[in-house]
């Protein structure tokens, strides 16, 4: 069993006062064990907003590294178009700030190692990567020639000292124990290496287009803005080099902001860690989580017809968006009769005792299909149509 902790103090200030914002709540895939709902909080002293309720680290390394939604089974599958040009700006930016080629790198969650195969292009040739899937360290390797590593923050097969830049791209917002994190990336780097940072920007979800409280999906536990984000990282021992805030496409017609940054590691006597307080991040959120309410009011209209005659529904897609309408709407009233992923690591399982099957296993079938994600559901349609030559109702819910 999972064991959850239920008091979860701010990361930054450390303070364990702080209020409730709003909770969040997950249907859960079966044997898989991660979060069923978490609270999102606010800690009165800073501002710092961060899931609470939530599994130990440990419980999340082991999820990622069985169940990585960056796994690749096809190595000669081209990467999306998407996921390159958003990686382009990454580089660009990485371009900017460390000009030297032969600098030792590290990327923490490299997944595939499509990020470090682009930096390797633009004549960067000290390169190590580190992810938690096996399956994903197989690929980089193989599909990019990147030396790569299986590991997590907490046990980083890298001597201390001895990188020169540190890179972590869409991974604080998954970790809990984010002191403890700091103060490893901070023995591995080399004095004045410099540690760039990726994670979504929490003060300005509202400015993103995706699905409604995509955001504060099952496995983003901490919500950035700049104001944050820098009082975590003066806190262990990094200064501010430079601080961006951008707006990336991240899958087709997705786009969430994003700050990009860079901290430099300093003696501790060179810090000012003084920390201060982020009014900003909150007051956005509560904008950003009227508008995903207004947003997901929209999509319930669509599908209540179907759920008040109980017809019998396929629901394609099993991520975090299926997960969340199930677990804080009317959907889990709906006579649903299979759920369908591509994905063969969720084939076989089930949720709540519904079995989750292969795009193939719909052919004879004639149930309504509905569609429930957000930047693939015109790719779905086509496949639906095109591919499986099928000519059941589409219900799309954008």
């Amino acid at each position: 069993m999972m064991k959850v902790h239920n008091d979860r103090n701010c990361s930054i200030c450390g303070s364990k006062e702080k209020y409730l914002l709003l909770q969040q709540n997950f249907t859960r895939i079966s044997d898989i064990n991660l979060v069923d709902h978490y609270d999102i909080n606010v800690c009165k002293d800073c501002g710092f907003c961060f899931a609470d309720k939530i599994p130990e680290q440990d419980d999340f390394d082991r999820y990622y590294k069985e169940m990585s939604k960056y796994e690749k089974f096809d190595l000669n599958a081209k990467e999306s178009a998407s996921d390159v040009k958003r990686f382009k700006a990454v580089v660009t930016y990485i371009e900017e700030v460390l000009e030297n080629k032969s600098a030792k790198i590290v990327e923490i969650g490299c997944a595939n190692g499509l990020l470090l195969s682009m930096l390797k292009d633009n004549d960067y040739d000290n390169l190590l990567g580190v992810d938690p899937s096996p399956v994903c360290v197989d690929t980089a390797i193989k599909k990019y020639k990147i030396p790569a590593v299986t590991g997590t923050l907490a046990n980083i097969s890298v001597e201390d000292e001895s990188v020169d830049c540190l890179i972590l791209v869409g991974v604080l917002e998954h970790v809990r124990d984010l002191n403890e994190s700091l103060i490893r990336l901070h023995k591995l780097l080399k004095n004045r290496g410099k540690l760039i940072i990726g994670v979504p920007d929490a003060s300005k979800y509202f400015e993103g287009k995706d699905a409604p409280f995509q955001e504060f999906s099952l496995e983003h536990i901490n919500f950035f803005g700049p104001g944050s984000l820098v009082n975590l990282v003066k806190q262990n021992g990094f200064s501010v080099i430079n601080l961006n805030q951008v707006l990336l496409e991240v899958n087709s017609n997705t786009y969430v902001p994003v700050i990009l940054s860079t901290f430099i590691k300093e003696n501790d006597s060179a810090i000012d860690n003084q920390v201060i307080e982020d009014r900003i991040t909150i007051k956005n959120l509560k904008q950003y989580i009227k508008k995903s309410d207004n947003h997901e009011k929209r999509i319930l209209r669509k599908i209540s017809t179907i759920i008040q005659n109980q017809e019998p529904v396929l629901i394609w897609g099993t991520g975090a968006l299926t997960l969340r309408l199930l677990g804080n709407t009317e959907l889990c009233k709906a006579n649903i009769c299979a759920f369908v992923d591509s994905n063969p690591k969720y084939q076989g399982r089930s949720i709540n005792r519904v079995p989750i099957i292969s795009p193939n296993s719909l052919i004879g079938r004639n149930e309504v299909i509905l569609i429930s994600t957000w930047a693939f559901q015109n790719e779905i349609e086509l496949q639906i149509k095109n591919v499986l030559k099928l000519k059941n109702r589409i219900i799309k819910l954008y």
